[in-house]
């Protein structure tokens, strides 16, 4: 009988034994730790090896000493830190022990109770070394401190009127450099329409203000001019008036006559003196429009590029001939 029930107990036993060898396989392996830590990698490592010692990084940062960077306690269990206390509470009694302190409160010694010697504050001795000092060693720091003042406030000073200075001389050489490309601008124009650009480039891409400014300068003297022939004319009448009625009507046509001839004979002077020193493009100009325009002041939109041309030729005939 003994031997029945013991057979059929051995499988059950067996059974039940593999069950939980299978359940325990099941688990999954891993740091119990970091397993309840969201987005850590708990089954990459174990909480502790095979000779029981704690291998989690998690732990070991976590119970590691930021001062003695030792494993096992915190900063504040450190015994390294608290010698170094004793240390600096040690410190400050003997140095209360060697300075008795000048004013009656003082501070308590750090980490605990008040020591039986007061602590006096560093700045106590300075106030008391200062407070002591001789008169001319006060007087002479006291200047040397108002020199001091004002050597950094004329530092300042010249640094600002430095800063002055350069700005200046920025915006001179910018001035300049406008006025450059203002000149090169009309020497192209000029280069292009000829002498009377300013009038071309009206109201273009090309217009600039020294275009406006000889505009209207042409504007002004053309007006000027206009008032001059008027006044001009208006004397000649009146003076003409005044010889009619003074002179007799024999004598006044002997005036009249002569005073003709002198306005032909200057203007035919005039006439070959132009002819003979004139540009082909000037004299050109001359028979078309009737006007008698100097070389150097010749302005002509239609001749202005024979009239540069001329002038090119002209000035190869006088260095040939030097």
């Amino acid at each position: 009988m003994w031997h029945i029930t013991h057979c059929l107990i051995i499988p059950d036993c067996y059974q039940s034994l593999q069950t939980i060898k299978m359940s325990v396989s099941k688990q999954p392996a891993g740091c119990s730790y970091c397993r309840n830590i969201p987005g850590s990698d708990w089954q990459s490592h174990s909480l502790k090896n095979g000779m029981n010692v704690v291998v989690c990084p998690t732990v070991i940062e976590r119970n590691t000493c930021k001062y003695c960077k030792l494993y096992g306690h915190k900063i504040k269990d450190c015994p390294k830190v608290a010698e170094k206390k004793k240390r600096e509470q040690a410190t400050i009694i003997k140095l209360n022990a060697d300075f008795p302190p000048l004013s009656d409160k003082a501070p308590k010694a750090p980490g605990g109770e008040a020591p039986t010697v007061s602590v006096a504050p560093p700045v106590s001795y300075s106030g008391k070394a200062i407070k002591n000092r001789p008169e001319h060693i006060v007087a002479k720091l006291e200047k040397e401190h108002k020199d001091h003042i004002q050597a950094e406030k004329e530092k300042k000073q010249k640094k600002h009127e430095d800063w002055l200075k350069r700005e200046e001389e920025r915006e001179k050489q910018a001035e300049i450099e406008k006025q450059r490309c203002a000149a090169r601008h009309v020497q192209a124009m000029y280069d292009k329409y000829g002498t009377t650009w300013y009038r071309w480039v009206e109201q273009t891409a090309e217009d600039c203000d020294e275009a406006y400014d000889l505009r209207e300068k042409e504007a002004e003297d053309e007006y000027r001019r206009e008032y001059e022939i008027k006044q001009y004319c208006k004397e000649q009448e009146a003076y003409y008036e005044k010889m009619e009625q003074e002179l007799t009507p024999e004598e006044f046509q002997d005036w009249e006559w002569e005073r003709d001839e002198e306005y032909f004979d200057n203007h035919y002077a005039k006439e070959a003196s132009f002819n003979t020193l004139a540009s082909n493009a000037a004299r050109c100009y001359y028979a078309k429009h009737g006007l008698m325009l100097p070389d150097g002041d010749f302005v002509s939109d239609e001749w202005g590029a024979e009239r540069k041309i001329d002038k090119v030729l002209r000035e190869r005939r006088q260095n040939e001939q030097k």
